[in-house]
């Protein structure tokens, strides 16, 4: 029997709540974290010892559920390998996304104290500068201010899925941020 007929085996008896399989399947997972902190090395350390415990954990949880479809194709540590993999990568996206959503927060920070642009003059240089964005940006911008739209409804207006339509919409307002300062500055 080759490596992946006995981890095949291990996985049925693990399935079937036989104990002592449990407890080998334990201790093969440890290899978990260390394929996690060996990812984490090789992208220049992104997230701490105890972000790489959590999404130890979020892996764990991941191969419970999904170790019905193991097929023994592979090794288990090879088949675990890619788990690690996709939510290591899944995180790091978290992350990021997390970090855009504070800066568009941080930019428009200015909107809620600072006086409001008012009158022609305010709304020809707010057309202004969505003229300077990509049509499909400004379409989008438009639809989700001027018409007060979803992105569900901005999508199915514009033949794009919604989350494409989220992507047109950042990207506008991030390529806006400083177009915008530059206006308050002229106002103030």
């Amino acid at each position: 029997m080759n490596a992946w007929e006995s981890d095949l085996e291990l996985v049925k008896r693990v399935l079937a709540g036989e104990r002592a399989a449990i407890d080998e399947f334990s201790l093969r997972m440890q290899c978990v974290p260390l394929i996690l902190a060996s990812l984490n090395a090789r992208r220049g350390r992104p997230f701490s010892a105890a972000d790489t415990t959590d999404i130890a954990q979020d892996v764990f949880v991941l191969l419970w559920r999904k170790l019905d479809v193991y097929e023994g194709m592979s090794t288990l540590e090879s088949w675990v390998f890619r788990f690690c993999h996709y939510e290591f990568l899944n995180a790091l996206r978290r992350r990021q996304r997390a970090r855009q959503s504070e800066s568009i927060e941080s930019g428009a920070e200015w909107t809620a104290n600072a006086p409001r642009p008012t009158g022609a003059v305010a709304y020809a240089r707010l057309h202004e500068i969505l003229e300077r964005l990509s049509p499909r940006e400004a379409s989008v911008i438009r639809a989700k201010h001027f018409d007060g739209l979803t992105f569900d409804e901005i999508g199915a207006r514009l033949g794009i899925p919604p989350n494409t339509a989220k992507t047109h919409y950042y990207r506008g307002i991030e390529r806006m941020r400083p177009l915008l300062l530059s206006m308050r500055e002229e106002i103030e």
